[in-house]
């Protein structure tokens, strides 16, 4: 009878198992050496449940129907050869570029052109400047009507009036063009200078319409110049279809391809759409793989992808577009190259930040004499004058002049003078140096400018380009456009730098306190992991970006009495600057960039007055002063940082970690494009065979739509289902209904029509504000209630037991008063005397969650509390301790908290969030701590060199004096028997024109 209600057979001879399946989905789950995670059951059950098990097919069936989807609507891979000789492959970005228009889940999302606020929040890369600067990478064409307009082309308006388009903007949703007006003069055509906006819908007829009406044009002299640029160069290329400029920005980093402790180099390349909105950057889903190589540099490979992406500017790529449903052209500009600082500086060609000139986008720096010098010092407080290619490049054939002139010493001299070294042009230079040598011991008689020459001669017939290609290239500029990112500069850098200093210089007690207060901070409103303090505390010295951005928004709170006034107001500084780096939209752009730029100020003259010689030692507090001129550029901060990157590591490394390791680069770059190619199409996404735009079967497009385990695992997140006033109430076994007067908004506040003697109610355990934040009981909100706006605390969320859609919801709230004076310790917003009877609000007038927390230093908490301490998912038996709460009603509005940071500026009166400056004459500070630093630091390297003499002269009277008896004879090779060389490189002004005294290093 069982086996015929659930229609699986019973097969006593596979007994103790149900059946042969439930048998060998055991053995497959327990295989010592093929481990599977649960997350490969969950799949694997999946794939059966929703299969034929007639039409499984055999390993290799399935390797030829996937070779034949390959060749339909898979990625290419193309091989490269680098000037050293090495093979490497890198996925087609024109390819993947294409996949993004054919995909229906992407294309509607692509922003073709910059975007206009006039005044509204900014937080796209579309809105800021970087777009703005070379108008000829931007889209060139408008349609309307069927018919097509390019920029730099005379059009005629509706009123008759001609124009000349110059760049595309959008306008709330709205496609406008900077103009500049045609009138008719006695001698021609007349350009006036001024830019005008125009809204593209009054544009009537173009250019290739008014030539066939007038025959031809005639400009003034002043106005010829527009004359040349007619037609546009693209509008005969495009052939009438749309043509679209792709933003996408390029990472690249070196990857360790084993899952091991053994690290196996692999230089990765990634890129994304920087034409999407922010938001589905962010997502793992849009990330997509380049190339790996385990030999190649990742200059050489940027170097790669930028010659594909410039071959789409001679011959903009044909594709079907989901959006509009026809075709359309793309070519595709790399606007800049997020990555870590080292994989910057080398993008740069720069010597690295052990350089005398440690910046890779200005000249701070020079020798010890120079920078602790009053201006030495205080430039390493400013942005410096900018780098560029061009100098960089200038620098790079300098050194390859010398190199073929056979002196390594000057080279590396020259290096140190301008901050410049490149890989690409050092494999060439030791070539150079080489033969330079050869060449004189074969003929000694041979001028040094002979030998010169003919290295040169031969260094052109071997590679036209001795450097790094990114220094060619005309879509940006290395040095400018490596934005300053969050991740490795703020977190792994100013975060750690501050965490490292204060637990230190802690005791085990101390620690400890710490732990405790750090484990019980309210994390309402973060958005953050649990914290575990112990864990934090037990590896401080591994922590990594998560737990380093816990302790920017929550430190401050645990610190008062456990460090010094200076590195409180250390970790007050970086907390203030954290909240506002990772702000994603922003109001008004000059006054968030002056706000900055005090923020930043006060975080290194906090490090100044702590350590006034760690800007100079630590690149990463200079980088900050870079931070506003890049987000005034690219847009907020966190639309270039690198976690999204850094996470797609993970799927690079099973990919390695899967190949058979004999064409690993091959291997990567296929299996990461059969990645795409599923991706695009189980998305519904198009491609053309035979004429024809074709996508997947319904059936296979509605897997990733209803089926949230191909989701998660395809990086893929589907629109938030939360609707604004929502509650959530407990499965019905754990419900609690209350009658009316039982509710707290009954009995404890205000009379409110809603909530009657005999209504029944459900008690919420959360609800969804007006931003979409779940906030549950206990949770600090601000509330809109009668036009007005106030802060309160969620007491309690009730849901009519009689609900139906349209059912009104209601929470219970208690009512703040906000402090018109910030904390004097904290310097933050301060809620005290909450109002005695509770109000009762409408679930739709929560607007968003805050954090807050408890005023401990006031109050005097202790940590006497204790609570059973979860083990394996149980209550234990152990106590651990934790904070009391004194019963005082004093609270402190946490502005180092990201969650939320631009909404709780914007309902904070100004006065309460306005930067206020930790030093008020920062350049006589400054000069102050270069005179005490100047005599300080060079007492240092006396004592230092001192030191060192001594220590040379012990080992060497100890390798004299030879092994004491017994005792293991030394051998060469080992510390003991090394001593350091030290060689003074000054090149004089004879021999080739550079001098450079006093270096800090050699590179």
């Amino acid at each position: 009878m069982r086996e015929f209600l659930t229609g699986v057979s019973t097969n006593h001879d596979y007994h103790p198992y149900k059946n042969k399946t439930t048998f060998l989905l055991d053995v497959l789950d327990n295989l010592p050496r093929l481990r599977l995670s649960s997350n490969h059951m969950k799949m694997i059950l999946f794939i059966m449940r929703n299969s034929n098990p007639k039409e499984v097919p055999s390993y290799k069936a399935l390797r030829e129907e996937q070779a034949k989807l390959r060749d339909l609507c898979g990625i290419q891979s193309i091989q490269y050869k680098s000037q050293q000789g090495d093979i490497y492959y890198l996925n087609d970005i024109a390819n993947i570029m294409k996949k993004n228009f054919e995909n229906p889940e992407i294309a509607p999302h692509i922003m073709y052109y910059p975007e206009d606020t006039d005044g509204a929040p900014r937080s796209e890369f579309t809105q800021f400047a970087r777009l703005r600067e070379k108008p000829e990478q931007l889209t060139p064409s408008f349609q309307k009507d069927n018919k097509h307009f390019y920029v730099n082309e005379l059009a005629s308006l509706s009123n008759g009036c001609l124009v000349i388009p110059l760049i595309w903007v959008t306008v709330k949703g709205k496609v406008h063009a900077y103009c500049r007006m045609v009138n008719l003069g006695s001698n021609g055509l007349v350009v006036d200078e001024a830019d005008v906006r125009v809204p593209a819908s009054e544009l009537d007829l173009n250019f290739p319409e008014i030539l066939a009406e007038i025959g031809s044009l005639d400009f003034t002299e002043e106005s010829t110049s527009y004359a040349a640029s007619m037609p546009n160069k693209y509008r005969e290329l495009d052939q009438d279809e749309d043509h679209i400029v792709i933003w996408m920005p390029v990472w690249a980093d070196d990857v360790s391809g084993a899952r091991s402790k053994q690290y196996q180099k692999h230089v990765n390349v990634y890129m994304c759409n920087g034409s999407l909105p922010g938001k589905l950057v962010q997502q793992e889903y849009h990330v997509n793989f380049v190339g790996s190589s385990q030999q190649v540099s990742a200059t050489e490979m940027l170097g790669s992808v930028m010659e594909q992406a410039k071959a789409t500017h001679a011959n903009p790529v044909r594709c079907y577009n989901a959006a509009t449903g026809s075709f359309c052209r793309f070519r595709i500009q790399v606007p800049y190259l997020p990555a870590d600082n080292p994989q910057q500086s080398e993008e740069c060609s720069h010597i690295g930040h052990n350089g005398s000139f440690p910046c890779r986008i200005c000249h701070v720096g020079g020798t010890y004499a120079e920078t602790e010098t009053n201006e030495g010092y205080e430039a390493f407080y400013n942005a410096g004058q900018p780098r560029s290619s061009t100098e960089t490049r200038d620098a790079i054939f300098k050194q390859i002049c010398l190199a073929s002139r056979g002196v390594a010493t000057h080279v590396d001299a020259l290096k140190t003078k301008s901050g410049t070294a490149d890989k690409t042009a050092q494999y060439w230079i030791d070539i150079l140096l080489k033969k330079s040598s050869e060449l004189r011991q074969k003929n000694p008689q041979r001028s040094v400018d002979d030998i010169s020459i003919e290295l040169l001669l031969w260094l052109v017939t071997q590679t036209k380009q001795p450097y790094n290609p990114l220094l060619d290239n005309e879509q940006l500029d290395p040095s400018q456009d490596t934005p300053v990112e969050n991740l490795h500069t703020y977190l792994l850098g100013h975060q750690k730098y501050s965490w490292y200093l204060m637990h230190t210089s802690w005791n085990d007690l101390t620690q400890a306190l710490f732990t405790i207060r750090l484990q019980s901070t309210d994390t309402n409103g973060l958005t953050i992991p649990p914290i575990r303090g112990a864990y934090m505390m037990q590896y401080r010295n591994g922590l990594i970006g998560k737990h380093f951005k816990t302790l920017m928004q929550t430190s401050v709170f645990h610190i008062q009495d456990i460090v010094s006034e200076n590195r409180f107001n250390l970790v007050k500084a970086l907390g203030e600057l954290g909240a506002v780096l990772w702000i994603t939209e922003i109001d008004d752009l000059d006054q968030y960039l002056e706000d900055l730029v005090i923020l930043i100020a006060n975080v290194l003259d906090a490090w100044a007055l702590i350590d006034p010689a760690k800007i100079l030692r630590k690149i990463k507090l200079h980088l900050l002063v870079h931070l506003p001129e890049h987000i005034r550029r690219f847009g907020p901060s966190v639309r270039f940082s690198t976690e999204v990157f850094e996470c797609f590591n993970a799927v690079f490394r099973m990919c390695s970690v899967l190949s058979n390791h004999q064409a690993p680069s091959r291997d990567i770059a296929m299996k990461n494009g059969e990645l795409g190619r599923l991706k695009h199409i189980i998305s519904g996404g198009h491609w053309v065979r035979n004429g024809h735009v074709e996508h997947a079967g319904n059936s296979v497009i509605a897997v990733l739509q209803s089926t949230p385990i191909i989701q998660r695992h395809l990086g893929w997140v589907p629109p938030r289902q939360l609707k604004p006033g929502m509650v959530q109430c407990p499965g019905r076994d754990k419900r609690t209904t209350l009658v009316g007067t039982n509710t707290q908004a009954f009995t404890g506040s205000t009379f409110h029509p809603g909530i009657t003697p005999s209504s029944s109610w459900i008690l919420g355990t959360h609800v969804i504000s007006q931003s979409e934040d779940i906030c549950p009981i206990g949770s600090w909100v601000i509330v809109r209630y009668e036009d007005n706006h106030f802060i309160a605390q969620v007491v309690e969320i009730l849901h009519p037991a009689a609900a139906d859609a349209h059912s009104v919801k209601f929470v219970t709230v208690q009512k703040f008063t906000l402090s018109q004076v910030l904390h004097h310790y904290y310097q933050m917003p301060v809620l005290h005397e909450p109002e005695e009877q509770y109000t009762v609000v409408e679930s739709t007038n929560i607007q968003f969650i805050i954090n807050v927390q408890h005023d401990c230093r006031a109050a005097k908490c202790c940590a006497t509390g204790s609570h059973r301490q979860r083990q394996e998912r149980t209550e234990s038996g152990r106590e651990i301790a934790c904070i009391e709460h004194v019963p005082l009603k004093r609270y402190i509005i946490n502005t180092h908290a990201l969650h939320n940071a631009a909404r709780l500026r914007r309902y904070l009166p100004r006065y309460l969030t306005v930067p206020r400056p930790l030093i008020s004459d920062r350049v006589k500070w400054h000069n102050e701590i270069a005179t005490e630093l100047c005599i300080s630091q060079a007492t240092k390297r006396a004592q230092s060199k001192a030191q060192a003499a001594a220590t040379r002269l012990k080992n060497k009277e100890k390798n004299q004096a030879g092994p004491q008896a017994g005792s293991a004879p030394v051998r060469p090779g080992t510390d003991e028997s090394r001593s350091r060389k030290r060689q003074h490189v000054q090149i004089s002004e004879e021999s080739n024109g550079y001098n450079d005294n006093d270096s800090m290093d050699i590179s």
